[in-house]
């Protein structure tokens, strides 16, 4: 069992963007899998809102909405070796 998943999340990269849940364990990302079965001791639902990456810069409006309508709900701060510093839902 991990530490947290944060299910229906949806998710940018430079390339693209998808829904996935992500698996974060011992403040690591260990997993961004599509309909993952595995069990945690969190389990947050994103309810398909974006989950962006620690880069992005703190003065930008997370509480406006994107041109979808979507709104942020959770935050991952993240150094450079993928390990979690913090996960905030808004």
């Amino acid at each position: 069992m991990i530490d947290l998943i944060i299910k229906n999340a949806k998710v940018a990269t430079a390339s693209d963007i998808f829904t996935c849940d992500i698996g974060i364990d011992k403040e690591k990302i260990v997993f961004l899998e599509k309909d993952s079965s595995k069990e945690a001791k969190q389990v947050i639902d994103a309810k398909n809102q974006y989950v962006l990456p620690g880069g992005v810069d703190g003065h930008c409006h997370l509480d406006q909405r994107t041109k979808d309508g979507q709104k942020c709900l959770i935050i991952l701060k993240v150094d450079q070796d993928q390990q979690l510093l913090e996960a905030q839902q808004l």
